[in-house]
């Protein structure tokens, strides 16, 4: 992964240089984890987007194979209610055009990843390789 070289201040994550991407909050996701009750990562997650909404930051919302993995959960939709999310059939999410494209679109130097089973991701939104 690149060095962001920034320190101090001007390190900090803001809505302006920042994106959440949520992937893949999905009923099927939960069905293996056992490191986490699955209602406290649904709830936290749900915490998450309700603070990047309340601050303004950009939020990504995408799915793989909704068909099949349910929807998004309703407590996230609802922080969001007018976004569609980005309904993948590759599981990378970086592999789905669409998402780099809306990455690219918010114009972020960096971006947060919140994923169910994964816990935190940091990547560079200029090289979706590195996330």
């Amino acid at each position: 992964m690149q060095a962001f070289t920034k320190v101090g201040l001007e390190a900090l994550l803001t809505p302006d240089n920042c994106v959440v991407v949520l992937i893949d909050h999905q009923p099927f996701q939960l069905a293996n984890v056992n490191s986490h009750e699955p209602t406290m990562v649904i709830n936290n997650t749900i915490g998450l987007a309700m603070t990047a909404k309340a601050y303004s930051i950009p939020t990504i919302l995408t799915t793989v194979n909704e068909e099949r993995g349910g929807l998004i959960f309703k407590g996230i939709q609802d922080v969001f209610p007018d976004q569609k999310t980005i309904n993948r059939t590759y599981i990378n999410a970086w592999e789905d055009q669409r998402v780099v494209e809306a990455v690219k679109k918010d114009g972020s130097a960096k971006d947060c990843f919140r994923r169910p089973l994964d816990g935190d991701v940091l990547g560079d939104a200029s090289n979706p390789s590195d996330g």
